[in-house]
């Protein structure tokens, strides 16, 4: 990634600041898959001492966007119309979440649903979520 992985990420958090407040951190980024991963952070956490339901879901929508728009032409944009989130067991800790996809060539219009799954350090999953993009021709 250009001027390394963590340069890249605080670009990332400035440019995207909703998905930039979980401060997630790209571990690996190519066309078609994304990794990223998520500290466990006070500000992030539930009344149960477990990482917050939306912060998750942030987690997992952000790794499938990723695996998607850089691989997408430069006349094609992307936008998510649908997400869904199961959440198997509590999250403590560090997560990371991967996403992968074959994004299209084309900007023709398209949906294209993307599976995420988050797991925590121990490498057992704690959530799988379901993004649907809707990928056309950019609008001038």
């Amino acid at each position: 990634m250009p001027f390394g992985r963590y340069f890249f990420s605080w670009a990332f958090w400035a440019f995207i600041p909703y998905t930039g407040s979980i401060r997630p951190e790209i571990l690996e980024l190519q066309r078609g898959l994304a990794r990223v991963r998520m500290r466990d952070r006070r500000f992030h956490r539930n009344h149960l001492k477990s990482l917050h339901a939306i912060a998750i879901a942030n987690l997992a929508e952000c790794a499938s966007g990723l695996s998607l728009v850089p691989g997408l032409p430069e006349t094609a944009q992307a936008i998510l119309t649908h997400f869904e989130i199961d959440y198997i067991k509590k999250a403590r800790g560090t997560l990371e979440a991967e996403a992968s996809c074959s994004p299209p060539a084309t900007s023709e219009t398209v949906d294209l649903e993307i599976e995420s799954l988050v797991k925590n350090r121990n490498g057992e999953i704690v959530a799988k979520a379901r993004a649907k993009w809707r990928i056309g021709a950019k609008r001038k």
